[in-house]
């Protein structure tokens, strides 16, 4: 007890006197009452300049210079190559009075142009020379064939129409037709169209009756199915040698005991003629190349007459105006469709 006493006196506190917390302020340190606020950010007024602006410049002068570049390519080489492509492809077909025209500015396209044109040109040299000389072999040839032709039929009248001079006259007749042709195909001279309203079906009855021996001797029916009333808007002499050697061409190419079927539809602005039969059909590589002369869709026998017969034929609708397209499938049927515009009202005939 006397050394808690000494102890309290010690520390100045009275030993049952009631203990005082102290005050807040005892315990807090000699801090400012308030929080230190930062120093105030220094803001820069000068602003930095758009990064967008130049950018969009330099992909617009990119796009400028780009522009101009293919521009440049597809004038100086496209375009031009494209032209020969197309160009090419006529001359294929045939048609030598095609020129290459091109104003490139690149010279190397021009000279290529320049020996493209010599080239066809010297094509048509050529063919002028082939046509000649094939026209004149055909002429040659022809006279006797019409002298041997008068000579049988008076062979027939006096020996009342031996089996002997019958074949000889089917064989002269074939051999005469053949060189027409010739002389019909290399004749550079085009026949002057003159269209006029055409009863096709009166024109397909015609032909029928004067193909009807040829198609006996195979046992072959042609249906005659166009309309009594059916008109065609063409050349009367045009047309009627269509008919004449498509339908003689079918007889020729397909088998015994076949049909075929002569069709005609009328449309808004264009007339169709459909010829089909029911014969082998022709197979699509043939099909390619069975307008050009010389083609024939029977190899085997390679038919001067059936190949030069359907280039005249397409000739002749080009003349008039229309196309012609074929359709066919092995051992079913091979089907002609020939397509001629229709008279315009307006259009006196």
């Amino acid at each position: 007890m006397f050394f808690s006493l000494v102890f309290f006196q010690k520390q100045g506190m009275q030993p049952n006197a009631p203990q005082m917390m102290p005050q807040q302020e005892d315990f807090m340190f000699d801090y400012p009452h308030h929080q230190p606020s930062m120093p105030p950010i220094q803001q820069n007024n000068q602003q930095e300049p758009p990064i967008a602006i130049p950018l969009l410049f330099i992909l617009g002068v990119s796009s400028i210079f780009i522009l101009c570049f293919l521009k440049y390519i597809d004038k100086s080489f496209v375009t031009p190559l494209t032209l020969i492509q197309e160009n090419l492809k006529e001359i294929k077909e045939g048609r030598l009075e095609t020129k290459f025209e091109n104003n490139s500015e690149n010279k190397a396209i021009n000279e290529t142009f320049n020996t493209l044109n010599d080239m066809v040109d010297g094509l048509k040299e050529k063919e002028k020379l082939q046509n000649n000389f094939i026209q004149t072999i055909a002429h040659d040839l022809r006279a006797p064939i019409v002298a041997q032709e008068r000579a049988i039929s008076i062979l027939q009248d006096e020996f009342n129409n031996h089996e002997l001079l019958e074949g000889m006259m089917a064989n002269n007749e074939t051999y005469l037709k053949m060189i027409n042709l010739i002389l019909e195909a290399y004749n550079e001279k085009k026949i002057n169209i003159d269209k006029t309203e055409i009863n096709l079906y009166k024109i397909t009855n015609s032909i029928i009756k004067e193909l009807k021996p040829m198609a006996d001797k195979k046992n072959i029916t042609i249906k005659n199915r166009i309309n009594d009333n059916f008109i065609v808007y063409a050349d009367f002499i045009s047309i009627n040698r269509i008919m004449m050697n498509l339908i003689s061409n079918s007889i020729e190419n397909i088998e015994n005991n076949k049909t075929i079927s002569i069709k005609g539809i009328i449309g808004s602005n264009k007339t169709r003629i459909l010829i089909e039969d029911n014969g082998a059909g022709i197979d699509e590589e043939t099909i390619k190349h069975i307008f050009e002369k010389y083609s024939s869709s029977n190899k085997s026998r390679k038919k001067i007459v059936s190949g030069l017969g359907l280039y005249i034929v397409k000739d002749l609708i080009t003349q008039n105006g229309g196309t012609i397209q074929i359709e066919s499938e092995l051992d079913k049927y091979t089907k002609f469709i020939i397509e001629l515009p229709t008279r315009d009202k307006n259009e006196k005939i």
